[in-house]
């Protein structure tokens, strides 16, 4: 069993949150390591719309040029469809993107590396420990060998879910949200009058349902399903959808079979989308592992990139051997709430709004009778 001789800083996650704070933390002069548990690219669940949240950050690290080259595709307006037939229509006053989670992680990705941050991959961190002051996290590599790694400091930025937040007993790991996401990535050609240029939202009850394309031949179609009172597959759930929702299941061409995609589907079960702990036994949170947000209300992947700024931001530059400076801990959460909280609590409502009947459908109406109530809303949940 080998042991590193240990870093600075361990970041735990190689999705957005994990390498926009290994990346600003290395270009400090930190000695920093990334522990990303599968072989890059790969997919996860994700509705893989970028806001211009996410173009500002981009810009601030001096990424949105070479992002740009990845050939994104633009989303310049958002329509809503309810399964009782009303729909929404807006146009973006902003810049958006849409692109696969597998292309833009592995870029942020080798970004962090050539900024000099030391990528362990695949490392699965299976165990955290403290000795003598340090941090020593226990890793299995893709051999299923063992190794131990020490740090000073340890950033969390795993994701969703992890048996990282079991071993931590945090708050939410025994609760039972009953709502799951799923994505799928369709041809396009299953989906031909699909215009590329808009994401799409489609309701029913329990079932929320977007689209957008993320290249020329692909559509990424990620739904959040609510299983409380209803068993059944994901494809169930879809079938489900293309029933209670007439419009949704008229943007299929004829010869779409949603059992053939079964194969291709990226899943996360039991979402938990209430508040969790930002800082646990010393062990920073970030991204998804902070917070999750609901649909319709934020960018994910623009808070989690924004998360990296204030992690970065409280560190400082400053000699980080040994103990954190301070209130470090402190700082942190009264920053990180001061930008999400008020998000994530609206998110919560507007998330069992959306996934309700009665209120759902009246709510919606009601916007529909007040047209300049979307663009305010979009604005000041995706802008």
């Amino acid at each position: 069993m080998m042991m590193n001789n240990g870093y600075q800083v361990a970041v735990i996650g190689g999705g957005p949150a994990g390498t926009s704070t290994a990346l600003r933390l290395a270009r400090m002069g930190l000695d920093v390591c990334l522990l990303e548990k599968n072989d890059f690219p790969r997919e996860v669940l994700c509705g893989e719309f970028l806001s211009n949240e996410v173009s500002r950050e981009l810009k601030d690290l001096g990424l949105y040029d070479k992002f740009l080259a990845l050939n994104p595709n633009r989303i310049n307006s958002f329509r809503l469809i309810n399964d009782d037939s009303t729909e929404l229509n807006v146009d973006f006053s902003f810049k958006s993107f849409a692109i696969k989670r597998s292309v833009f992680d592995n870029f942020l990705l080798k970004e962090a590396e050539r900024s000099g941050v030391r990528i362990y991959q695949p490392a699965e961190v299976k165990n955290i420990n403290k000795e003598n002051g340090k941090f020593v996290l226990d890793v299995k590599d893709g051999e299923n060998s063992t190794f131990y790694l020490k740090s000073d400091f340890v950033v969390a930025a795993y994701g969703k879910r992890n048996v990282i937040d079991k071993q931590l007993h945090r708050n939410f790991t025994n609760k039972k949200s009953g709502l799951n996401g799923i994505k799928f990535h369709i041809n396009k050609n299953f989906i031909p009058g699909f215009i590329k240029g808009r994401v799409e939202i489609y309701l029913s009850t329990g079932i929320y349902c977007g689209l957008n394309a993320v290249s020329d031949n692909e559509i990424t179609l990620c739904l959040l399903e609510d299983r409380n009172d209803f068993s059944g597959t994901p494809i169930d759930h879809l079938l489900r959808l293309f029933d209670k929702n007439k419009k949704f299941a008229e943007i299929f061409s004829n010869d779409f079979d949603p059992g053939n995609i079964q194969e291709q589907a990226y899943g996360t079960g039991n979402i938990y989308f209430g508040k969790r702990e930002l800082v646990k036994d010393g062990i920073i949170m970030a991204g998804d592992a902070a917070g999750v947000i609901a649909p319709l209300v934020g960018d994910g992947i623009g808070m989690a990139l924004q998360t990296g700024k204030i992690i970065a931001k409280i560190f400082g530059g400053k000699n980080l051997r040994g103990n954190y400076p301070d209130g470090i801990e402190a700082k942190y959460e009264e920053i990180w709430e001061e930008n999400f909280r008020k998000r994530l609590l609206t998110a919560g409502i507007i998330q069992k709004i959306i996934l309700g009947g009665r209120l759902k459908n009246a709510s919606i109406r009601a916007i529909k009778c007040f047209p300049f109530v979307l663009p305010y809303l979009v604005k000041n949940t995706r802008g």
